[in-house]
């Protein structure tokens, strides 16, 4: 790690730097790093991710409400979600009755990349052959007004999001492994067919009830859904509260990613509570990849056997320390305690591979450049 002097350098730039913009502030980044190309290297990471941290609330410019008709085919009922690039709608479709349907902000299909986006979103929400997964039908393009609009159909699902639920209260432990246990399902058979879904939290997972009147989770939004076999761009993005450190740094990830999602999720099931607290993207960039996340047992009592054990895995700062799938988390989850040793945990012993990526680069202050 960088010795003292560098820390107080990197600091020192950092936060000049940020105070400028466009040509400016890569011209001074420049002038301070002199020859240092690993130095001008890491400023300038850390400043694309400072910039990312006001990029997370949407912005809508196509008026759609009930009773519009897209396409000649598609009568919006009611708006049921928004985010950062499209608006969710309950839709009734002429040829296959209610559907979501998703629309694309024409303003976020301007951006660079966005297009390749979509087309893996659908790839992998059509890989999704389960029924803890939600799949996508068709692709279609409108005129609104002028405007042009891309949009897809997916499965219409009834019911409440997780996130919903747990602003009620927790979940009781019998409920929240019957959900774990969809999930696991959904999860491995994402990662089976190759896809990461990069973006697990309650407020993508949906509560369908099912026929013997229990509730079934169902995946939702492969929006930042990837292919870890595939060319990947190193950019951040995600939720802060279920991202894997391996995200905040600009790392190819792998279906490890969602398992600490998965485990972040269990932990919000059982407490009410987040491992760590609800942050900004850079505060929770510093924390993920220096600080442990707390116990479960530091923000309830009479934890269930197991689920300490299964969480501390999942949230294992390095990814091959996590269990390999989501079902060997549920697995952990009702077995007895589990006694974690710093020389041998019950996940290192099916250590994988490791992943070729760079060690975690160190930030500061709110952007404090750190050491671990």
């Amino acid at each position: 790690m960088p010795h003292d002097g560098r820390v107080e350098l990197v600091n020192h730039i950092l936060e000049d730097a940020i105070e400028l913009c466009g040509p400016d502030q890569e011209a001074y980044v420049i002038e301070c790093c002199g020859s240092d190309v690993e130095l001008r290297s890491e400023i300038f990471r850390l400043l694309a991710l400072s910039n990312c941290a006001g990029a997370w609330e949407p912005q809508f410019i196509v008026d759609i409400g009930p009773g519009d008709v897209l396409g000649e085919r598609f009568e919006i009922v009611k708006q049921l979600g928004s985010g950062a690039a499209a608006t969710v709608y309950l839709a009734k479709d002429q040829v296959l009755g209610p559907v979501a349907l998703k629309v694309m902000r024409p303003d976020a299909l301007e951006a660079a990349g966005t297009a390749q986006r979509m087309a893996a979103e659908l790839r992998a929400a059509r890989v999704a052959s389960h029924k803890n997964l939600c799949p996508a039908y068709e692709a279609f393009r409108f005129d609104a007004g002028g405007t042009p609009l891309f949009a897809f159909t997916m499965k219409y699902v009834e019911g409440e999001t997780l996130q919903s639920r747990l602003r009620r209260a927790p979940l009781r432990p019998e409920e929240a492994l019957a959900i774990a246990e969809g999930l696991a399902a959904g999860l491995d058979t994402l990662h089976s067919n190759g896809v990461v879904h990069c973006d697990l939290k309650p407020a993508n997972i949906m509560l369908a009830p099912h026929a013997d009147e229990a509730l079934y989770p169902v995946i939702l939004d492969f929006g930042l859904a990837i292919c870890p076999s595939h060319e990947q761009a190193r950019t951040i993005s995600g939720s802060p509260q279920y991202m894997a450190p391996e995200q905040f740094r600009s790392q190819p990830v792998s279906c490890a990613a969602d398992v600490y999602a998965f485990g972040v999720i269990l932990f919000e099931m059982i407490s009410g509570k987040l491992p760590f607290p609800n942050e900004d993207l850079l505060d929770a960039a510093i924390r993920r990849n220096t600080e442990e996340p707390q116990r479960l047992s530091a923000v309830m009592d009479n934890v269930p056997p197991g689920w300490q054990s299964a969480i501390t895995g999942a949230l294992a700062r390095d990814p091959i320390d996590r269990p390999r799938s989501a079902s060997d988390v549920v697995r952990i989850l009702g077995s007895s305690p589990i006694r974690v040793s710093a020389r041998r945990s019950p996940w290192r012993c099916r250590r994988r591979q490791p992943i070729d990526a760079p060690a975690p680069s160190p930030l500061g202050r709110k952007y404090r450049y750190f050491q671990q």
